[in-house]
């Protein structure tokens, strides 16, 4: 008698529980990626740029080189993930290369948007 009123509490409680609504789970900020192509042929000097995220689409980003003090911006893609460039825009500091890191806007698949910081992609692309 005592192990049927255990579950029948059990199944009770079970299905009181079951019919609470479900909490939407807080998105994950998705992870993004810079690349930066090789010159893109036919245009020498230029390079592909791409923003990649592993959820959501990328609306818009813009483009820094990373300083010790203080980061540049260099310029802004308006819409979209990709970006052809002239090298000299890379080109953020003299000497033996740049870092280079995108700040993407981008929409979830909930209708949110997040922006999302990059990798560094160090280079010399002039």
């Amino acid at each position: 008698m005592r192990f049927s009123r255990v579950v029948g509490l059990a199944v009770a409680f079970g299905l009181a529980a079951s019919a609470l609504p479900a909490v939407p789970a807080a998105a994950a900020t998705p992870k993004c990626t810079l690349t930066i192509g090789a010159a893109y042929p036919p245009y020498q000097d230029y390079y592909l740029l791409t923003v990649g995220c592993t959820e959501g689409n990328v609306e818009s980003f813009s483009v820094h080189g990373s300083d010790q003090w203080d980061d540049d911006w260099l310029f802004t893609q308006g819409f979209g993930y990709e970006i052809i460039v002239d090298g000299g825009k890379l080109n953020e500091d003299p000497g033996a290369g740049d870092e280079i890191y995108a700040k993407a806007t981008v929409r979830l698949p909930n209708g949110s948007k997040v922006n999302v910081g990059t990798n560094k992609v160090h280079g010399r692309w002039s």
